[in-house]
Order: C-alpha cells, then sequence, then structure tokens
C-alpha cells in the first residue's frame, strides 16, 4: 500500500508541476516569438549565381539552423532563471523541501524541451510554405513541400529534443549551484574558458566533448549517450543542491 506521504508527495508535485506551466506560460510566447526572428533571418542565409551563355543560374540557401541555436539558447536561459530567487519563492506555497521543487522542475524542463523541440522541427517545413506562396519564378512543386520523410522527421525531433534537454538540464545545474554560492559563477567561467583553450587531442576540451556526441554516427547510441548525460548532470544537481533551503 502507497504510503500517505507518497500521496501527498505525489500530489504536491502535481500541483506544483501544473502551477509552473501557467504561470510561467510566457516563456513558451518568448519561444514562440525567437523562432519568428529565426525564420526571418533564415531567408538570409545566402544565395549563389552561375552565369551561362544563355541562361543564369541562381541558387538561395535557406537554412533553419538559427532556429534551433537560438531554441537551445532559451532553453539553457529559462532553466537558468528557474534557479533565481523569484521562482524559488514561488516554490514556498507548495513544497516542504527541495527534492520535491527538483522534480516539479524536471518535469517542466521535460515539457519546455519537448515543446521547444517540436516547434523548432516543424519550423523548416513552415519555411517551405512561405517559400511556396511568395516564390515568383514559379519552379517549386508540391513535393518541395514534403520532402522530408516521416521517419527523418522523427529522428530530427528526437534528436533536437535531447539537445535541448541537455541545455535545460545544464542551465539548471549551473543556476543552482550559483545560487547556493555566489562565488561559484566566477569558478564556472574560468572552467569553461578553460575547457575551450585546454588542448584535448587537435582541438579544446569542452569542443572535444561536444564533437563526442555530434559525431556519433549510430542513433542508438547517440540516444544513449545523451539520456546518460541528462541523467547524470540532473542527478548531480539533486545531490549537490539537495540540502539547499527552497527560500534562502
Amino acid at each position: 500500500m502507497m504510503s500517505l506521504a507518497k500521496i501527498n508527495m505525489d500530489d504536491t508535485i502535481k500541483k506544483l508541476y501544473l502551477f509552473k506551466l501557467n504561470s510561467y506560460s510566457g516563456v513558451f510566447t518568448t519561444l514562440i516569438f525567437l523562432q519568428i526572428i529565426s525564420i526571418i533571418l533564415a531567408f538570409n542565409s545566402g544565395e549563389m549565381s552561375v552565369g551561362f551563355d544563355i541562361f543564369e543560374v541562381k541558387i538561395n540557401y535557406y537554412s533553419a539552423s538559427s532556429v534551433f541555436v537560438l531554441t537551445m539558447l532559451w532553453g539553457f536561459i529559462t532553466a537558468f532563471l528557474l534557479t533565481t530567487k523569484g521562482y524559488r519563492h514561488a516554490d514556498f506555497m507548495f513544497v516542504t523541501n527541495r527534492l520535491t521543487s527538483h522534480l516539479a522542475n524536471g518535469l517542466f524542463l521535460l515539457t519546455m524541451s519537448f515543446l521547444g523541440s517540436l516547434t523548432a522541427s516543424l519550423s523548416p517545413f513552415l519555411i517551405r510554405v512561405i517559400i511556396f506562396i511568395y516564390q515568383d519564378e514559379g519552379h517549386i512543386t508540391e513535393d518541395f513541400l514534403m520532402s522530408a520523410q516521416a521517419h527523418e522527421f522523427i529522428i530530427g525531433f528526437a534528436a533536437a529534443f535531447l539537445y535541448l534537454l541537455v541545455f535545460s538540464v545544464l542551465g539548471y545545474l549551473f543556476g543552482m549551484l550559483i545560487q547556493s554560492n555566489k562565488a561559484l559563477q566566477v569558478i564556472i567561467l574560468v572552467v569553461f574558458l578553460g575547457g575551450l583553450m585546454i588542448n584535448s587531442g587537435e582541438q579544446g576540451m569542452i569542443i572535444s566533448i561536444i564533437n563526442f556526441f555530434m559525431m556519433e554516427s549510430s542513433f542508438v547510441l547517440f540516444t544513449l549517450k545523451m539520456i546518460v548525460s541528462i541523467l547524470m548532470i540532473y542527478l548531480s544537481t539533486i545531490l549537490l543542491t539537495n540540502k539547499m533551503e527552497v527560500i534562502r
């Protein structure tokens, strides 16, 4: 039989999670705004012209990479803000310990990573639709709109979700560490800059760590690496800050 304490804890986490979804809905508005800006920037990705005697070929490049970059930045900053004093004061209305707050925040990070990666993954299709509507040369077919296969979209979405979740839990970890000890912000900055400069082979240590994930050719191994990393980062956050009071 489930204990009363376990039931109360589950109920508290649920209430706090729903409270965060309702109170922090503005972060999703910010997400959409950033992605709209990124889509606008995508139309300035670049172009190339090749001239021949009787005709000229003009190639326009459209990339949604800026959408993904700004979405990752949004995830990191939003997760960091969850650790600030104002947000922790709101937690005090529901929680009695830091673990409950961590678990509710974890659910919120999962939700925002899912929504952020979904909208980012759909942005290339929106770009195609805009090009299809406003392109005046008349050389675009309907097949252009659905050039990506279903399995490619699913894999792309899953990868975007994992990347965004990694950035989110990193932002949450750094935020919690800095909130527990303000001096750590200097140490974290020094470690980050040092990691960029310290060589690991032909590249900096941080670049080598990034390549460890990005250069993985097997999607299954990539997924395992990301999941293990996410769990390790979040468990480290809980263990390192679990003694921290909800309000300090």
